[in-house]
């Protein structure tokens, strides 16, 4: 089967040249130097709205994010982490979209546009179930991409994949759709380049018809197919007509001003009821903090209803706007309180995690810990979070292996 299928990805690509050469051989042999205009004018107009995405990270030498040499020992230095990937304009006034996964944990987002602008972005929403990330970025009248009806896109179509990345020139692949899984995601044979994932696919008229998820290639230590190299790549995809609707409806919520409250909680409480929310964080300056909420409160009631778990608070939460009042009855060592809050305008992805990343949370064990004098070990938070976000991409490589 997969011989089948690496053969067919070389005939696909020798068709592409034999047919073209068709007509350039039978032409007036002017035909060359406009198919090179048509080449030109559709790298163009994909490249406009094709960006380059860079996350940022800081950690610092000796601390538990990363492991120190002799020479930071006693001078630890703050050590800049990239991860570069690729991304498109959806719209004039600024919404960009990339692959979550290249941005998860990042504390700084930069975008570079074609004209060799950098700007910098702001994560506004993201979907963990089909792994996309929306940005945003303070510029209007950005380049914006047609998108193709989902009838124009078949098995056999061809496409063109346009990606950029640090330290290479713009990435273009021609390639051809060979399939659909069954889960939807498309099979595109391209050969794709570093940097190149989450980046637009198109069709020849120009229109964005999927996003490059991930990439298939065949085993370099496989010697049967060693003579087929990795230059016949597969591209997984996610065609934009599956997305484009729940994209929109990101953007649309992103956009709504709700109130914000500034914990997190969690049901591991101890002693208390199971069906009673802990505060296992307070954001510093945040509306919880200036009305006086602390971590290891419990919430027993939420504007005098009953609040169980973080379904039913969000419920309270959610529908309010910013500058609303809301109580709250607590239960703080053994004593029983009350709390309004002023609720204040829900800041951005981003920068929610970035004060959590940069203040500790208390979790339920932490405080069960310090009650009896204990101090808990550190955790490799950041080595975690790569760990997981590549098991993530190898289950959903195998997966599509499997399907092959």
């Amino acid at each position: 089967m997969r011989r089948t299928k690496e053969i067919a990805s070389v005939l696909g690509s020798l068709g592409f040249l034999l047919f073209f050469s068709t007509i350039l051989f039978a032409g007036d042999g002017q035909l060359l130097p406009r198919l090179e205009k048509e080449i030109i004018s559709l790298v163009n107009k994909a490249q406009k709205v094709s960006v380059t995405i860079i996350a940022q990270t800081e950690v610092v030498s000796g601390s538990e994010n990363i492991p120190s040499s002799p020479e930071t020992k006693n001078s630890p230095r703050k050590i800049i982490n990239k991860t570069i990937g690729s991304g498109f304009i959806f719209s004039k006034d600024g919404y960009i979209i990339t692959k979550k996964s290249v941005i998860d944990g990042a504390e700084r987002i930069d975008v570079l546009l074609y004209n060799g602008k950098f700007l910098k972005a702001d994560l506004v929403a993201e979907d963990p179930r089909i792994d996309l990330a929306i940005l945003r970025v303070n510029k209007t009248g950005l380049p914006a991409p047609e998108f193709a009806p989902p009838e124009d896109l078949h098995v056999g179509s061809w496409v063109i994949v346009m990606g950029r990345s640090i330290g290479f020139a713009t990435a273009i692949s021609f390639g051809m759709v060979q399939g659909v899984s069954s889960d939807g995601f498309l099979k595109v044979g391209i050969q794709v380049s570093p940097g190149i994932i989450g980046a637009p696919i198109f069709n020849f008229k120009g229109q964005v018809v999927g996003i490059l998820f991930a990439k298939l290639m065949i085993d370099e230590g496989d010697a049967e197919n060693a003579f087929w190299g990795n230059h016949f790549q597969e591209g997984l995809a996610l065609p934009i007509s599956q997305v484009k609707s729940r994209i929109e409806r990101l953007i649309a919520d992103s956009k709504k001003r709700r109130g914000w409250l500034g914990i997190t909680v969690s049901h591991k409480n101890g002693k208390v009821e199971s069906d009673t929310l802990l505060v296992t964080h307070v954001f510093p300056n945040s509306p919880a903090a200036a009305a006086g909420l602390k971590a290891g409160d419990y919430i027993l009631k939420c504007n005098g209803i009953r609040v169980r778990n973080l379904t039913e608070l969000l419920d309270e939460i959610n529908p309010q706007k910013p500058q609303s009042r809301v109580s709250f009855k607590l239960l703080r060592h053994g004593t029983v309180m009350q709390r309004t809050v002023s609720l204040g305008e829900r800041p951005s992805l981003m920068s929610i995690r970035n004060a959590f990343k940069h203040n500790k949370m208390v979790s339920p064990q932490t405080i069960h810990n310090t009650r009896f004098g204990l101090t808990p070990s550190g955790q490799n938070k950041e080595m975690l979070m790569r760990i997981r976000r590549l098991e993530k991409e190898v289950r959903l490589l195998r997966k599509q292996i499997k399907k092959r």
